[in-house]
């Protein structure tokens, strides 16, 4: 071989050892790329096994966060009744008040768990969910009115009709700390009566039933009231009278597809017939308001996770996460289309 032809040999596998080179270098370089974008989703994403639930569909449906999705949660079952929803029972330590199905039983059924024993409190055919207890042993559940379809759904669910108003003739925004609502109670219906859409309240010790109007998202609110949603916009009702006060009012709106935080401060509210949603930070003295969040995609539910994640189910298996500054004062972009895992 010419010096001249062992130079161009040389040469040659110069260029290809550069050139093996450079493909090594970018490959680890998008290697390095991906895990930064998967690094810094995982610290943006919920930590794993905390949930997040939607109730727009009559029932709760709660997912479990696993790496980069969720799961449907396994549901506990006491007795012959599948546990949807539970509350710690202010008055025994040892108890939870609870949803749940019930085999051979319509609708979702209101009791009381002690150990392996359940106690029925309510049944009446209804499907409830967003269960709170106050502090002075009140149960409070909503009966949705009109449940989200999902396109692929064939089933025809029945519309219940609203119930006759319990609200006072006048309600209002409140411009300052809310005064203690006290009235004399009005006639509800009786356990064994009925029980049509809204919100309603289950005294755990009188065994009575107490109807609140329409609202869902009920959360403990002191010790005789909660802060919920209804079509006014974020309400305080007190769970012995119905008498309400309006703390943030909607702005073309109404309550599906809206929803409260678990500790009731982020209220998520959702613009009647659009995929926006508006964001409040709650006060005594009305709302914060934090923006807004534009979908591109349908809208059938919102969730909030602890105050910084906001959830918005975009389909039967699919949910777009949104989160607050660390502030809370500030909606950040989409971070994240995330699977909702359905059971087989």
């Amino acid at each position: 071989m010419s010096a001249e032809s062992a130079f161009g040999t040389k040469a040659w596998i110069k260029i290809i050892l550069a050139a093996l080179g450079a493909v090594v270098i970018g490959f680890l370089a998008f290697l390095g790329y991906q895990y930064s974008l998967v690094k810094d989703l995982s610290e943006k994403l919920p930590s794993k096994g905390e949930t997040i639930s939607f109730t727009e569909r009559g029932v709760a449906e709660t997912f479990l966060m696993s790496q980069f999705s969720f799961a449907k949660a396994p549901l506990e079952r006491v007795q012959d009744t599948v546990i949807l929803e539970s509350v710690k029972d202010p008055s025994d330590s040892e108890s939870q008040i609870i949803l749940g199905q019930k085999n051979g039983v319509e609708g979702v059924v209101l009791g009381r768990i002690r150990g392996a024993d359940l106690e029925v409190l309510l049944s009446d055919g209804t499907s409830k969910s967003d269960l709170s207890v106050v502090r002075d042993g009140v149960a409070v559940f909503s009966v949705t009115q009109s449940p989200f379809l999902f396109p692929e759904d064939t089933q025809d669910v029945p519309t219940i009709e609203p119930p006759e108003s319990t609200e006072p003739e006048e309600t209002g925004k409140a411009d300052g700390p809310l005064p203690l609502i006290v009235e004399a109670r009005k006639d509800v219906p009786l356990p064994d009566e009925s029980i049509e859409a809204g919100l309603f309240g289950f005294d755990l010790k009188e065994k009575t039933l107490l109807a609140l109007g329409v609202g869902k998202s009920p959360r403990p609110y002191g010790r005789d009231a909660v802060v919920a949603i209804s079509d006014e916009g974020v309400v305080v009702i007190n769970v012995y009278t119905g008498a309400r006060a309006t703390l943030i009012s909607y702005r073309g709106g109404n309550a599906l597809g809206s929803s409260l935080s678990e500790n009731g401060m982020i209220a998520a509210l959702r613009r009647d017939a659009s995929a926006t949603v508006e964001l409040f930070r709650i006060t005594d003295a009305g709302g914060v308001y934090l923006g807004q969040i534009f979908s591109a995609s349908p809208m059938y539910g919102t969730a909030i996770l602890g105050e910084g994640h906001i959830f918005v189910r975009t389909g039967r298996d699919t949910v777009a996460l949104y989160a607050l500054s660390e502030d809370l004062s500030t909606v950040q972009p989409h971070i994240a289309e995330l699977g909702l895992l359905m059971p087989n």
